[in-house]
């Protein structure tokens, strides 16, 4: 079995794809609530999380990776909030370490971005409060050329490899969040059916209400490029939205309606964890997976987060953040 790696950062940025097993493996790439980030690397075995032995040197926030147990990867974040405590630096996991070298950082210094894929495989893009709409990918030996996205966007949901990947919503200009569907073949980005909208009252809400809760980071995605689902953070919005390639559909909610969640897997088998209680404010330790349409209470991370960005997926043969 695969393990699979989550960035504990503050917006959630996408998934991997799970095996048809609850048996899943995973780790949690530090993170946290608050800057600097604090939450220590964790591994999940078998239903039961424990602390790793190392984390990457720096805590950031707001950044995006993915990957399992044996190749990783975390690119950018924030030391700090604000677009002028960005960085660049990408680090890399070999199964018991993570290493970070010069001539590997991405292009932009970037937070509140998106990415996915593995140490051989992935891409980042967006981020900032400026909203970039830069994108790069990796081939296990370097980063690209630029390759913008259709928008420039912060906060998404994105999910997926270097040669296909997908990022939905996001926030852009204005004070609204936005409904693009994204998708990447390789070498472009496209606009493809936009994200349905719901309000808290679980009808269809409206681009300029502040009530409509689109695919935003709080909300939590994962997925592959044509096989995706977000997450809809207000306990009226009734559960999960997937894609399937070509059309959007509603599915089974989760059974902890938490902001700030990390997510990865697909809409068939998926890993939820952490999170705000909004009722609270504080981070949580819940943890469910979802099997065969139904989402079950598994083993508790060893301490509350309320930040998610970056889940990378236990494997069926793809992995994405």
């Amino acid at each position: 079995m695969s393990s699979q790696v989550i960035n504990s950062y503050r917006f959630v940025s996408g998934g991997g794809t799970y095996t048809s097993t609850a048996d899943t493996d995973c780790i949690l790439c530090n993170g946290g609530a608050v800057y600097p980030p604090i939450t220590p690397a964790q591994k999940f075995v078998s239903g039961t999380w424990s602390n790793l032995a190392t984390s990457p040197a720096v805590n950031l926030k707001s950044g995006g990776g993915g990957g399992n147990n044996t190749g990783a990867i975390s690119c950018a974040g924030g030391t700090a909030s604000g677009d002028a405590s960005s960085v660049d630096t990408v680090y890399f996991w070999d199964s018991s370490s993570w290493s970070t070298s010069v001539g590997t950082n991405i292009s932009t210094a970037t937070w509140l971005t998106m990415g996915g894929g593995s140490n051989t495989s992935a891409f980042w893009c967006g981020g900032l409060y400026t909203y970039t709409s830069n994108s790069q990918t990796w081939d296990s030996s370097a980063w690209s050329i630029n390759k913008p996205l259709s928008h420039g966007t912060r906060g998404a949901c994105a999910g997926g490899f270097a040669d296909s990947a997908r990022c939905v919503g996001g926030y852009s200009t204005g004070t609204y969040n936005q409904r693009w569907n994204q998708g990447f073949d390789g070498s472009t980005w496209t606009d493809q059916t936009e994200f349905p909208l719901t309000d808290s009252s679980g009808s269809g809400g409206s681009p300029t209400s502040p009530d409509s809760y689109s695919a935003y980071g709080q909300n939590g995605g994962c997925g592959t490029a044509d096989y995706f689902m977000v997450n809809q953070r207000d306990i009226y919005a009734s559960g999960l939205y997937s894609w399937n390639g070509s059309a959007w559909s509603q599915g089974n909610a989760t059974n902890y309606m938490h902001v700030f969640c990390m997510m990865g897997g697909d809409p068939d088998v998926a890993m939820k964890a952490g999170g705000e209680d909004t009722s609270t404010g504080l981070g949580t330790t819940t943890c469910e997976l979802l099997t065969s349409g139904v989402w079950n209470t598994t083993g508790a991370l060893t301490c509350g987060s309320d930040s998610g960005c970056s889940f990378g997926g236990v494997m069926g043969g793809n992995t994405t953040t």
